[in-house]
C-alpha cells in the first residue's frame, strides 16, 4: 500500500503585514515583516536591510504594531493571529532572544 505525503518545499513570500520602530534598542530602526506564520526582523543601516533574525509563529499573522510603554527605552511588538490569539513579545539586546511579556485568546465564546 503506498502513501503520499505532500509539503510545501518553498516559504512564504507575500507579506501580510509591516512595521518600522526601535524593536532590538532605542537608538536600532528595525523593519519588522509578517509573512503568513514567520517573521523577519532587519535592521535599517546606511548600506540597506540587514537581515537579523527569523521566527516562527504558531498561527498566521493577521496584525502587528510595535509600541513603547511608559518608562521602557525600546519598543514592544504586539501580534494578533487569524484565530484571535494575541502575544506581546520584547526584544531582550544582553542575550538577543525574544521574550513572550503577555499572551493570550481574545476569541468572543459564546
Amino acid at each position: 500500500m503506498a502513501y503520499n505525503y505532500v509539503v510545501t518545499a518553498q516559504e512564504a513570500t507575500a507579506i501580510n503585514a509591516t512595521v518600522t520602530g526601535h524593536f532590538t534598542g532605542p537608538t536600532d530602526l528595525n523593519l519588522i515583516v509578517a509573512k503568513n506564520n514567520k517573521l523577519e526582523l532587519h535592521m535599517v543601516t546606511p548600506e540597506g536591510l540587514q537581515p537579523k533574525f527569523d521566527l516562527n509563529v504558531y498561527g498566521r499573522v493577521a496584525v502587528m504594531q510595535l509600541f513603547r510603554p511608559q518608562n521602557e527605552n525600546q519598543d514592544l511588538l504586539f501580534i494578533l493571529t487569524e484565530r484571535y490569539r494575541t502575544a506581546i513579545l520584547a526584544y531582550k539586546a544582553e542575550t538577543g532572544d525574544i521574550i513572550t511579556k503577555a499572551y493570550g485568546d481574545v476569541q468572543v465564546k459564546t
